[in-house]
């Protein structure tokens, strides 16, 4: 039986509709029987973010690190399907018996197996209250406490092979220190999407959020200590749906997003001019339209010019001129304006690699969600092409 659902679910998946219906027998009727309070809703965003988000995205948008080869794909719980909060289209009866007993032809688990009858209210909870926005936001009775022993954490420094040797363990694990670098991948996958690519909190899944993510250029988030930040990142923001990324994420991958974060938002990343020399990686030297063309592809200005909006004119501006809204007050300073007659080598191999020692991210780390394709870096390249100073080349 777990051969079978291996090969129909994930090995060879096709399109089904689950049909599952309205919930009957036991679940018929029920409403959650939780307080509506802070404390529940945290708790549920601690379950979600330890077992759903890889599926279902941090913010609800359906599209997790896992959904790639999942059919019927993960729903977004911000499409608007779900109504409203003055009309809700799905009781508490729907949310608990789908978390419960997973749904029919999909990769939907039965939650009840791991998980008791409260905790599944409050991921119910924690959905309708910060996803689909069909419950009301619980009013904090208390500011959000973080453990004493989070907020005295500072940024781990490298530590040289003698103190290593000498057996600084606390630090052991992170020994090459906060590295600005690896965070930045990190970032571009885990946090943009919301704080948006330019830190202003005006990412692509972001924007429905209420309240709305952070703005790190923002003087109070520029005030933060490094304790601050860890205990954010550990355990979120109570009310918000921040997500509690203490749950998996490693101690070491915290701090380079945390030093990422940093460097490109409060203190600022230097940027130099234009970085285009006319040279391109080895590796992306052979580039060739004609090859992608003829496997069947289409490349399309049009696709790439809502890829443009959604991943690049924050910095880079409408027209390529570096002048992005969010380049404004941003301590990096903005990108140059694009070069002329860029090759399409170039342009595809920046987007994919990103620009060592600045914001310009490697955006084949979104490859594996699912949110940036091949396919959509061409199109990216063709809409570049039509902006002045561009006529495309091999």
């Amino acid at each position: 039986k777990i051969i079978r659902y291996v090969q129909q679910l994930f090995a060879m998946p096709v399109e089904r509709d689950p049909d599952e219906g309205d919930p009957t027998g036991e679940y018929a009727g029920l409403t959650n029987p939780l307080d509506k309070n802070i404390e529940n809703l945290d708790a549920g965003k601690h379950i979600f973010i330890r077992e759903c988000w890889v599926c279902h995205g941090d913010a609800g948008r359906g599209n997790g690190i896992y959904r790639q080869g999942l059919l019927p794909l993960p729903p977004d719980f911000g499409d608007g399907n779900y109504g409203t909060l003055q009309n809700p289209s799905y009781t508490d009866a729907d949310y608990f018996c789908r978390i419960s007993e997973g749904l029919p032809w999909s990769a939907m688990p039965s939650w009840k197996i791991h998980y008791d009858e409260a905790d599944r209210w409050r991921l119910v909870y924690y959905i309708r209250v910060n996803f689909t926005q069909t419950e009301v936001r619980p009013t904090p009775n208390a500011a959000q406490v973080y453990p004493d022993e989070a907020l005295i954490q500072d940024m781990p420094q490298a530590l040289t092979e003698l103190q290593i040797i000498e057996g600084n363990q606390a630090q052991y694990d992170v020994s090459m220190g906060a590295m600005a670098g690896p965070g930045k991948m990190m970032y571009l996958r885990m946090c943009a999407h919301c704080h948006g690519l330019s830190g202003t909190g005006d990412g692509w899944d972001g924007q429905y959020l209420n309240p709305t993510p952070a703005n790190f250029t923002s003087p109070d988030v520029q005030g933060l200590s490094n304790g601050d930040f860890f205990s954010r990142v550990t355990y979120g923001l109570q009310d918000s749906a921040m997500p509690s990324w203490g749950e998996w994420m490693p101690v070491a991958a915290r701090w380079h997003v945390i030093k990422y974060i940093q460097d490109a938002f409060i203190t600022g990343m230097p940027q130099t001019a234009s970085v285009y020399d006319g040279k391109v990686a080895a590796n992306f030297v052979t580039l060739s339209k004609q090859d992608w063309l003829d496997e069947g592809h289409i490349i399309s200005p049009t696709m790439g010019a809502d890829l443009y909006t959604q991943f690049c004119a924050t910095c880079h501006g409408d027209q390529g001129q570096g002048n992005g809204a969010g380049t404004q007050g941003s301590p990096s300073a903005a990108p140059a304006a694009y070069a002329q007659q860029m090759s399409d080598a170039y342009i595809y191999w920046r987007v994919w690699e990103g620009v060592p020692d600045s914001v310009m991210p490697p955006y084949k780390v979104l490859m594996s969600s699912g949110d940036l394709t091949e396919a959509g870096i061409w199109n990216i390249l063709a809409h570049v092409n039509t902006l002045p100073g561009q006529t495309g080349g091999p």
